[in-house]
């Protein structure tokens, strides 16, 4: 029961965990069924049978944690195999709130409902249930200076720009760091922070800044342009044919920022086979100068082609297409 009780009290503060069950077996085995529950830090609930198989296991958890992934793994002793899954419950994601006034309060409530664990730092005793971490002291930065701050981890900074507060997160590997402050006042800042943070959305109300803070953190989490979704579509240039020429073209306009749609013959006949995309007509997929091309086989499949990446190529010789693209 101590182990679900934990996985339950982990998530109601969206931090990262991720269970570890036994699947299978052969031979001679400590345990022939269990499940362990490990943290971010490595603390432990539960047995799937001590000694190398659980070391394994926990080490295995650690790096699907990080990277937000599920494993399955096999691990060998003398006499027998057993066979595990590990499965991640909840990825890192984190966000240190200097500020935990109106506004502060407000981007909390909105990135813990997108999942994100929260720390606070402050001035003053906070009472807040969702917090992970509450750091206090006289001054900000002394609170800030306490604070664990990685690649994971979003800083959102609500309260007068202090210059104090410049060398300590320049320091830091956070993802994203904001200041609410204008822009003048972060003329000596040597990093480069979002001065003021958010989106332009005409945010007014601590619930507006709120959204228009959480969309711009979501963006350089997942590293997405801060572009309206419908402006990205306008963006769409087809390019007939994809032999050696065409791919050299697509891939700089891919590179310029366009989301390109190759078009080709059913069966193209290019020369230069290891530098065109036509060969994904053939063989599914090409890459070239590190750009992959995919082959579809309808128009709708392209997004989610984009989404991953890389250039859509489509067996239309005759443009049909072009209503339902609009280039």
């Amino acid at each position: 029961m101590e182990l679900f009780e934990k996985a339950a009290e982990l998530e109601r503060l969206n931090l990262p965990f991720a269970i570890v069950t036994i699947t299978g077996f052969s031979g001679v085995v400590p345990r022939k069924s269990g499940r362990m529950l490990v943290t971010d830090s490595g603390e432990c609930f539960g047995s799937v049978g001590g000694g190398n198989a659980e070391s394994t296991a926990v080490r295995t958890a650690l790096l699907a944690i990080e990277d937000g992934m599920n494993r399955n793994i096999s691990v060998e002793s003398d006499l027998g195999v057993v066979d595990m899954v590990v499965d991640v419950a909840s990825r890192r994601r984190r966000a240190l709130i200097v500020g935990y006034g109106h506004v502060g309060r407000a981007i909390a409530d909105t990135l813990f409902s997108c999942g994100f664990s929260i720390s606070i730092c402050e001035t003053e005793s906070v009472i807040e249930e969702r917090a992970k971490c509450i750091y206090t002291s006289s001054t900000m930065a002394g609170a800030l200076k306490k604070a664990t701050i990685d690649s994971s981890t979003a800083v959102v900074v609500t309260t007068r720009l202090d210059p104090e507060l410049y060398p300590i997160l320049e320091k830091t590997d956070a993802f994203y760091i904001g200041f609410l402050a204008s822009r003048s006042r972060a003329v000596n800042a040597k990093r480069s922070f979002s001065v003021p943070m958010g989106l332009d959305i005409g945010a007014e109300t601590p619930n507006e800044i709120a959204v228009s803070v959480a969309a711009e953190i979501l963006a350089f989490e997942k590293r997405r342009s801060l572009e309206c979704i419908s402006e990205r579509s306008r963006g769409t240039v087809i390019v007939r044919g994809t032999g050696d020429l065409a791919t050299a073209v697509i891939i700089r306009l891919r590179n310029a920022g366009y989301s390109v749609l190759g078009l080709d013959l059913e069966r193209p006949t290019q020369i230069r086979r290891n530098v065109s995309f036509a060969e994904a007509m053939y063989e599914k997929e090409s890459t070239v100068g590190g750009v992959t091309a995919r082959r579809i086989e309808r128009a709708s499949e392209r997004f989610q082609v984009w989404d991953e990446g890389m250039i859509p190529v489509l067996a239309d010789e005759t443009l049909s297409c072009l209503d339902e693209v609009r280039p």
